[in-house]
């Protein structure tokens, strides 16, 4: 790797690196192919997990493409980021929001799904965010999880800076189980 430097204008590097310059550089080449990817997921296997009488979350929703796509009553993409609104269609509302304390009544959404997120968080806020799951899906809503499995991704978990914590499908079983939300589906 060469190093380029120099002049002025550099970043603050004592700052932590915000999200969306990590993402921009991450996936700016491949937002379009993204798209039609999640059109797909959602058409030909999440969709069977929503109702159409259902009221979804996606949590956080990042660049929306699970929540743009699912068809149900009420759509919600919930993300700390702001830059996450301009990405939500006309028919989701945008909630800025921390997964670990959310705005939402209890017991008012009928699933949750959450991708590609806990490995970007501390072990407190993955349990954080679980009971923060708990007491916001209704008895009998579901819980979607689409998680990287460390322990058949080994190779290429570590590859990005902000994966901070090593996740696999025993350790959120055993995390949610502990929670009150039970395992249905592998």
């Amino acid at each position: 790797m060469k190093h380029v430097g120099g002049g002025t204008g550099h970043a603050d590097l004592r700052s932590p690196i915000e999200p969306d310059a990590i993402y921009e550089r991450r996936f700016s080449n491949e937002i379009l192919g993204r798209e039609k990817l999640w059109k797909i997921l959602v058409e030909n296997f999440f969709q069977r997990y929503v109702r159409p009488e259902d009221i979804v979350l996606d949590m956080p929703c990042g660049y929306a493409q699970f929540i743009n796509n699912v068809r149900c009553l009420k759509k919600f993409g919930l993300d700390v980021n702001p830059a996450s609104a301009t990405f939500v269609s006309s028919d989701v509302e945008f909630v800025q929001s921390s997964s670990t304390r959310t705005p939402f009544a209890a017991e008012t959404m009928d699933v949750i799904f959450i991708s590609n997120f806990f490995e970007h968080l501390s072990r407190d806020d993955i349990v954080a965010t679980i009971r923060e799951c708990y007491r916001i899906v209704r008895p009998g809503g579901r819980v979607l999880v689409l998680q990287p499995n460390i322990r058949f991704a080994y190779r290429d978990y570590w590859m990005f800076l902000d994966h901070i914590t090593p996740v696999d499908d025993r350790m959120l079983e055993e995390a949610f189980e502990l929670n009150a939300l039970k395992l249905t589906e592998r």
